[in-house]
């Protein structure tokens, strides 16, 4: 009986991380209330088929010469004597720029099998790669240290054109491959996908191992420069897919629209196996179908993938778009438009708070926890959160969304993902959100159908406080005490008229008598009426192996009952972030992965790296440690930060992976609700309540 391919995939995929792990430590809204268009979520479609290809497993790809010809990315027609080959109905680019997907986990190496396994109809289909950005290769005779161009022929690569040292993250390599692959491997019709790393509307496409860190990586707008001195500027594709992270962007797609009519991106993080490429044997046996037929493929084989996966002893949460970008303007123009009208808000205080209760509830996607954020949000919740302040903007940004998502589909949980995002700054630290919408800005200031958006988020990123990342404690302000089943807060009417949103925190005492309290829980699930804020709390927290860890909540489902969380940890000594589930199988919660905090050498695009957590880890957690100073006690801790991460002790890994909720023990405990406002200034802050002293008697 043959292996199931989803799982082998993921095997293969989850063993080269293994592996790496494995040399560090010897020496990366849960409901359904927004269906996407034309789609569902989660569940296998059963509308493909595997039947006559090859287990990738099986595959041997071999690598040989053709009669190679040397490229210069300044050059971008000029192609050293190489001649055309006769005419098929389709031609695909790869732009596949390996990274450390590809030297730790050999990643495009199994696509590339992937590839092969599908058995495509070479008489039908040019499969023309474009390899680089990586110092090494699982599949060994692909050029090291050097960027190439081959043909994939049955399971042979032949290369057929070289480089040498140039880099992927130059837009002249991007729009010489182009010219050089629709002149040399004519077709009726062509298709363009970016393999590698994504970072959003902000920090761009992949990262290119042989660059400086200053210029590893291409910004959207680079993209569109390079596809400018293209072939496609005068010749559409059918599609420009994405098999990266955060690229289902309004603005990736305006950039995109004057090259190919669809669109195919991911809104969330992805995994990092990506897409499932036995696709291309639906692709070669319907070149003269409308491409949509295999385009909704690729996303049921990749949402697939990622749902019979998850909850194994990884979780996988996958999102994936069709975007049609003749339609994308009307989209750009009502998000624009929405901008326009929203600058009012800056006219009233009591407007403005309201239109941050709406971003804050609003689903967002490439969420750190306490590592960061991307702020990139869901376009038609945005507009659905945003209803009541302007509803006939926002009903026209819903609208032109629903037109333009032809088809998507995200994994069961995932929610309130309608096919398409904007970034918007508001969860990352605002440290953070001090540098994004600066570049964000200054990306965008020149794109005049976005210009609405661009110039209210301009005047929004001036109300974020850089040191508001670290709250502080208002003892003037609301007081926490204790109420049936749980803490409740009730704030002034002058300070409830400017709260935006807030969350439930627990401290711990670092050590007995210590003034520094380490974070264990913090909450969203807060209900608040007339200024009164209540959250349960029935004296139980998170714990694995009997040690309590800190948890931050991400998401909840009202009607499923599942609620996810992340911890900071070190797993093997790498920073992640430690994926938890609670559901009615888990009702204290599970570890179902870990995802790597920083993308490749600190780049900021998302890295595209779940990890297992398995028997025989380490996993040491993290926590954000406040120093709490009582009365007469602050020259005690003077030259002390007020606030720094702390690391628990190690632990190993046994057979369960369960957490169990304990009661707190002995030591003292506060309580303290972590409010987030506008001030009269209209500046966005937070701050805590006055704190409770819990001890356990």
């Amino acid at each position: 009986m043959e292996t199931s391919f989803k799982m082998k995939k993921v095997f293969r995929y989850l063993c080269v991380v293994m592996m790496f792990l494995l040399s560090l430590s010897v020496a990366g809204c849960f409901d359904d209330d927004d269906e996407p268009a034309s789609s569902g979520s989660g569940g296998s479609s059963a509308s493909y088929s595997n039947k006559g290809m090859k287990n990738p497993d099986e595959v041997k790809i071999k690598v040989k010469d053709g009669k190679v010809v040397t490229l210069d990315n300044q050059k971008p027609h000029n192609f050293r004597g190489a001649q055309p080959v006769a005419k098929k109905p389709f031609t695909l680019m790869v732009y596949m720029c390996g990274t450390d997907l590809e030297g730790e986990g050999g990643a495009a190496s199994g696509d590339i099998m992937e590839m092969a396994a599908s058995k495509f109809k070479g008489e039908k289909l040019n499969v023309v790669i474009l390899t680089g950005g990586t110092k090494q290769w699982k599949i060994k005779d692909i050029g090291r240290n050097t960027c190439n161009i081959y043909t994939l022929e049955g399971e042979t690569l032949v290369r057929q054109a070289t480089f040498g040292r140039q880099l992927l993250s130059d837009p002249g390599t991007l729009a010489t491959f182009v010219n050089y692959a629709s002149t040399i491997y004519p077709s009726d019709k062509y298709a363009l996908v970016f393999w590698n790393h994504g970072g959003g509307p902000v920090w761009g496409f992949a990262v290119d191992e042989m660059a400086k860190k200053e210029k590893n990586s291409l910004f959207v707008p680079e993209l569109n420069v390079a596809l400018a001195n293209s072939a496609l500027a005068k010749k559409k594709a059918e599609f420009i897919g994405f098999d990266a992270c955060l690229m289902a962007t309004v603005e990736t797609a305006q950039q995109m629209q004057r090259y190919a009519r669809y669109m195919v991106a991911s809104e969330e993080l992805e995994p990092g196996f990506g897409w499932d490429w036995r696709w291309l044997r639906t692709l070669s046996e319907n070149t003269d179908k409308d491409i949509l037929v295999s385009l909704k493929e690729v996303v049921n084989r990749f949402v697939d993938c990622c749902e019979e996966n998850s909850g194994w002893f990884i979780d996988f949460s996958g999102t994936l778009s069709v975007i049609d970008l003749g339609k994308i303007d009307k989209v750009a123009v009502a998000l624009s438009d929405l901008g326009t009208e929203a600058n009012g808000i800056f006219n009233s205080r009591k407007k403005a708070v309201a239109f941050q209760k709406g971003r804050a509830k609003t689903k967002s996607f490439g969420d750190l926890g306490d590592d960061g954020n991307f702020d990139v949000v869901d376009l038609g919740d945005y507009a659905e959160k945003l209803y009541a302040a302007f509803p006939d903007r926002a009903e026209a940004l819903k609208k032109a969304v629903v037109d333009a998502v032809v088809y998507a589909k995200h994994s069961s949980s995932v929610s309130c993902a309608t096919g398409m995002t904007t970034y918007f700054p508001y969860n990352a630290s605002f440290n953070e959100a001090q540098g994004t919408w600066p570049v964000y800005a200054k990306l965008y200031k020149n794109v005049n159908a976005i210009a609405g958006h661009t110039s209210f988020l301009t005047r929004f990123g001036q109300c974020l406080v850089p040191v508001a990342s670290v709250p502080g404690e208002h003892k003037k302000r609301a007081g926490t005490k204790a109420a049936k089943g749980g803490v409740e807060a009730t704030l002034p009417a002058e300070d409830e008229a400017q709260a935006i949103e807030a969350k439930f925190v627990l401290w711990r005492e670092l050590e007995p008598g210590s003034d520094y309290f380490v974070r264990l829980l913090v909450d969203k699930d807060v209900q608040s009426e007339g200024g009164k804020y209540n959250a349960k709390f029935d004296g139980k927290l998170m714990s694995f192996q009997d040690e309590f860890i800190y948890v931050r909540e991400k998401d909840r489902n009202e009607k499923t009952g599942v609620v996810t969380y992340d911890s900071p940890a070190y797993l093997n000594g790498v920073k992640v972030r430690v994926l938890i589930r609670r559901d009615a199988k888990n009702k204290d919660g599970k570890i179902v992965g870990a995802l790597r905090v920083a993308g490749p050498d600190g780049s900021k695009v998302a890295s595209k790296t779940v990890m297992p957590v398995k028997k025989g880890d380490k996993l040491q957690f993290r926590y954000w440690a406040n120093l709490w100073t009582k009365p007469g006690d602050a020259a005690k801790y003077a030259g002390q930060p007020t606030h720094k991460w702390v690391k628990g002790k190690e632990m190993t890994v046994g057979d369960s992976l369960a957490l169990k909720k304990k009661a707190v023990g002995k030591e003292l405990y506060l309580a303290t609700f972590w409010i987030t406002e506008m001030n009269a200034d209209m500046k966005i802050s937070n701050y805590y309540t006055q704190k409770l002293e819990m001890r356990r008697k």
